[in-house]
Order: structure tokens, then sequence, then C-alpha cells
């Protein structure tokens, strides 16, 4: 089985980490992979190419797959995966993120392949206050599910908002939880030498953040919480790890708070399980979210995570029991319960034992691989027999019926 798997951006978030493993376990079952992508991203922006290529996947870079939405590249981008489709004659093409799922589940279904699928990592948009245009994107949405043969979603909870909000029917909709590698991950390291290299008091109370430094992650809202923790306590020190167009912004309102020598934006890292270690306390006040890969492996190392309940977040996180779930845009709200469980340490320790169970049942790499496997075997097969019997794929409108 040949299997392409299209992804708009090439460096590693969190979407990216999950087509990543997702990708090195095919070729490690023997699939041949290829991955299409733009070499671009923030931060270390072809992270996700340098690692595939060391797996085996054979990657085709394309410049004209851009996030934002440009007319001329995005036809362009359209016609490079028509032409690499038609070349390489691909059994499986796998989609994820908003704009490659469009263009590719397009190119794919006119082309021809026998079996489309498209990922949710989440959904791109903050659904809390529906407005015209999350009503637009989701009828845009709708519209795609007519060109591939099965959604997945990356958790039960964001399934569930799928079929509330008629993106397809339940049968058309599958859940392949969101793997993490637990071989990267070591909750005993030792953060002595990060924290040293950071220059953090060794008995400083850290409250971290990773993720993307844009508007869904709300990380300005992090920052104002953390101006209210560090008047209670003054030896307090935020971490940002991560890249994304707040980061000027994040930099010039630290500095106008005084916080500056208190607040460290290390954009993108390698070494995120160690500084994961060196975190009291992990905090994502994300506006919309689909289960959150870095909440995911800070539960893991057994970090006590404060965030918000939003999307699939609460398939993970129970409040009181394995997080914290506190008001979106709230700072206030924010900082309370952050010195709270700065200022308990047994709290925090339940918290993050109760974190890492969770997370181990859950969220198996191996799992996720085994998964995706069994989905294209039993598609590739299904579609077999209907060629074999002289069925042409059709659009499936009952799919989409509500």
């Amino acid at each position: 089985m040949k299997i392409l798997h299209v992804i708009t951006e090439s460096n590693l978030g969190g979407a990216q980490r999950n087509t990543l493993l997702t990708v090195q376990g095919l070729v490690k079952h023997g699939y041949e992979v290829h991955l299409a992508c733009g070499p671009y991203g923030p931060g270390d922006a072809t992270a996700l190419i340098r690692e595939a290529v060391k797996a085996g996947v054979c990657v085709r870079p394309l410049p004209s797959l851009v996030r934002p939405i440009k007319p001329l590249k995005d036809l362009q981008a359209a016609w490079a995966l028509l032409h690499l489709m038609r070349t390489e004659c691909y059994d499986v093409v796998h989609t994820h993120s908003t704009k490659a799922g469009m263009l590719g589940r397009l190119t794919a279904w006119l082309v021809g392949v026998p079996v489309i699928i498209h990922t949710f990592h989440g959904v791109p948009f903050d659904t809390r206050r529906p407005t015209w245009s999350t009503r637009l994107c989701f009828l845009s949405e709708r519209l795609l599910c007519l060109f591939c043969d099965k959604l997945a979603s990356v958790g039960e909870v964001l399934r569930e908002e799928l079929i509330a909000n008629r993106v397809a029917s339940p049968d058309k909709i599958v859940t392949v939880r969101s793997g993490v590698d637990f071989s990267q991950l070591d909750p005993a390291s030792d953060a002595g030498n990060v924290r040293r290299e950071l220059g953090l008091p060794a008995s400083a109370p850290v409250i971290g953040f990773v993720g993307r430094l844009a508007e869904q992650k709300a990380p300005e809202v992090l920052l104002h919480a953390f101006a209210k923790i560090a008047n209670e306590l003054p030896e307090a020190r935020l971490l940002y790890v991560g890249e994304g167009p707040l980061h000027g912004e994040l930099e010039a309102a630290a500095q106008r708070l005084g916080l500056a020598d208190r607040v460290h934006l290390l954009g993108e890292r390698h070494d995120v399980p160690q500084l994961l270690a060196a975190m009291d306390l992990f905090a994502l006040p994300s506006r919309w979210e689909g289960v959150g890969r870095a909440l995911t492996e800070a539960m893991y190392m057994r970090r006590p995570v404060l965030t918000t309940g939003v999307n699939g977040v609460p398939e993970l996180v129970q409040d009181g029991v394995t997080g914290v779930f506190v008001k979106g845009d709230d700072p206030s709200d924010l900082a309370l319960k952050a010195v709270r469980v700065l200022k308990d340490p047994a709290l925090a320790a339940s918290l993050g034992q109760a974190a890492h169970r969770r997370v181990k049942e859950l969220m198996s790499a191996e799992s996720m691989v085994q998964n995706t496997i069994a989905m294209y075997e039993c598609l590739f097969d299904r579609k077999a027999i209907e060629a074999s019997g002289g069925a042409r794929r059709v659009w499936n409108m009952r799919q989409t019926e509500s």
C-alpha cells in the first residue's frame, strides 16, 4: 500500500508531531509513505521534513502550499498536488490541517485515489460564540466531506462536536486518539541543568507554557495572570516555549509590565521534555483546542496543569482530579488558581500523578498507528471489493444527512 500524507506547515507543532509519529509508525510496519507539505512554519520551519526523512519517508516539499489564503499560490499548490497524485498513483491520501485538507481532498477525489481520509486535530476556529464565520467554516467542512471516505478525530469529545455541528454523519467520523511517544518523556528527569542554563533560581516557582504564540492559545492571558501571580510570589518565573505571531507583542508587554527579567520567551526548542521537568505548573488558557499535544506531554511528565475546558480538553482533564479548569480570557481566575496550586505541594503532586495515569491510559503512539492502519486496510479492502464488482466511487450524499 502506497500512502501520501499532506499537511500545510512543516514545523513541529501539535498536528505535525501527530503526523510525524503516524508516518514513522507506518514505515516501521512496512508501508511506502510519502509526505507533502509547505516548507514553512513558525520557529524551526522544516523540522518535520528532517525528521520524516530520517524515518525513511519520501518528502515532497510544496513551496506553494502556505497557511494564509493566497488564491494564486493555492491554485499552484492544487496543481502540484494533482500532478504528484497522478504520477505516484497512491492507494491512500490522508490530509491534516485546514488548507492541506481542502486542497488535498479535492485533488485526491479528482484523481480518483481509492481511499481519502482527513484528520481533525481540532476545530480551526473559536466555537465558544457561534458567528457567521464559524457557521461558514462548518458549512465548508460539510461540503469537503463529500470528497473523502472517512474523517478521523483525535478525541471522542471532538468527534461529538463535529457530529453536533453536522460536519458529517456519525458513521463517517472515527476517533483515532492522538498518540504520544512516551519514550521521549521521562517524568524523573533532573531539571537542575535546564534551570541553571536559563538562570532560574533552584527554589523559584516556574510556570510554563508550550505552544504556538497565537490567538488560539491565549498566551497574553497567561502573561497578565502572571503579573498578578508575581505580586503573590515574587520569585516566580514564566517560560514560553514556542513561536508565533504574538511573540513581539508578548515581549513588549512583559517590558511594559516590568516583568522582562521574569518572563522567558524561549522560542522553538528541541528539549521540551527537559523544560517540562523544570516547570512546577503548566498553563494553557486556550480559546479552542483539539486535545492539546503539549498539554498531553505535560500531564505525562506529572506536571499539574491549568487549562480551559474547551473542545476536546475534558477528555483528558477532569477538573480537580487530573488538572484544574480556569475561565477563558480571565487572568484573575488563572492567577488565583495558579497561586493555590503552587502554594500546595500535596495538591500539585496529586494532580500530577493522576494526570500521568490518565495520559498513559489513553494516548499510546503505537495504538494510534495500529488504529490508523486498521482504518486504511478496512477502507482499501472495501474499495477493492467495489472495484471488482464494477462499482465506481461517487459522492456519497448520505454521509452528510443530518
